[in-house]
């Protein structure tokens, strides 16, 4: 079934219509007709069974049902050295397919890529909101401004749970992690192509464990969704809530 992301809706409406963009996708891109049963989500929760009611300028549609979705928890924050070209392009992707809540790239000392200009942010934004269709995900990710490193590391909350993984670790495997039993967040901290400095390291590890993804060297974004994988599933994300 499509989807197709809508303001909040009152209490107690039944007919809204869609915004530009989505009207302009439902009808010129999917050619989708009047009578097609299609699910709306308002990003906040709220997920809607309508049926296409006008096809014109704009879609208007009538809401048959109703319910609200939990956010699942615990909240991942990906925190991940900007990559160059369109490796970020993927990492939003499948950060978003994965169900990771916000993504906060940084700069750091070997970051090769340049900070992103606006235009590349808001394709961040239409890339994720493609992935939050295609999945079923009724709570868009959170794109975060780059910052530095170790601005990131000082506004940690002081009983963050957060994790390093690095490549040069060799005494704690992904295995080894232990997480509360009650855990609304986890942060987990990946370098860009060159890796974290030696000083970086030194930083982090004040602040949080590093482990190891194994003796081979990977390429940052096999890095990330790796890392997010044994994540969820270590976290107990990796099962229906």
């Amino acid at each position: 079934m499509r989807r197709f992301l809508i303001d909040p809706v009152p209490a107690g409406q039944t007919t809204i219509t869609l915004g530009k963009e989505e009207s302009s996708h439902l009808s010129k891109v999917l050619r989708l007709k009047e009578g097609t049963l299609i699910e709306l989500f308002d990003g906040q929760g709220m997920v809607y069974q309508a049926t296409i009611s006008e096809i014109s300028r704009s879609v208007t549609v009538s809401i048959a049902s109703s319910h609200k979705s939990q956010a699942p928890q615990p909240r991942i924050h990906l925190h991940l050295g900007l990559l160059k070209g369109k490796k970020m392009d993927l990492i939003i992707q499948k950060a978003t397919e994965l169900g990771v809540h916000a993504i906060e790239p940084f700069t750091s000392d070997f970051t090769e890529a340049s900070p992103p200009k606006e235009h590349k942010i808001e394709r961040w934004h239409k890339i994720s909101l493609e992935a939050c269709k295609q999945c079923g995900r009724n709570w868009p990710m959170i794109i975060e401004e780059p910052s530095v490193l170790p601005d990131q590391i000082k506004a940690l909350p002081a009983d963050a749970t957060s994790v390093l993984f690095w490549e040069d670790e060799n005494q704690r495997n992904p295995a080894d992690l232990i997480f509360p039993t009650i855990l609304t967040d986890l942060h987990l901290f990946i370098g860009p192509e060159g890796g974290f400095s030696p000083a970086e390291v030194t930083l982090c590890k004040q602040r949080m464990v590093s482990v190891t993804l194994g003796p081979l060297t990977l390429r940052a974004e096999t890095a990330v969704i790796t890392a997010l994988s044994l994540a969820l599933f270590l976290s107990g994300r990796m099962k229906h809530q």
